[in-house]
C-alpha cells in the first residue's frame, strides 16, 4: 500500500510484465522502496546471492537479455 500511495500504478505495471510469484513481486516492491540487497534479503529470509540471482533472472524474463541485477534495480526505480 506504501509504494503504490507513493508511486501510483505501480503494483499494475508490474503485474502487466509477466505473471510474478508472490516473492519477485516483494523483492521488486522492496527496490521500489530503495532498500539494499541486505535488507531484501533479510526481509524475505534468503541470502544476498539468492536476491542477486532473482533480480538477474527477473531482468531476462522481461527482456529476454543478459544482464545483471543493477539493470533490474534500474528498471524497477524508472518505473
Amino acid at each position: 500500500r506504501h509504494v503504490n500511495s507513493t508511486y501510483p500504478g505501480f503494483t499494475s505495471r508490474l503485474f502487466n510484465l509477466f505473471p510474478m510469484s508472490q516473492i519477485e513481486m516483494q523483492t521488486c516492491l522492496l527496490i521500489k522502496m530503495r532498500a539494499s540487497t541486505t535488507e531484501i534479503a533479510n526481509t524475505l529470509n534468503k541470502s544476498t546471492s539468492a536476491i542477486s540471482s532473482m533480480r538477474s533472472r527477473l531482468y531476462g524474463k522481461v527482456f529476454h537479455d543478459k544482464k545483471g541485477a543493477k539493470e533490474w534495480d534500474d528498471f524497477i526505480l524508472s518505473l
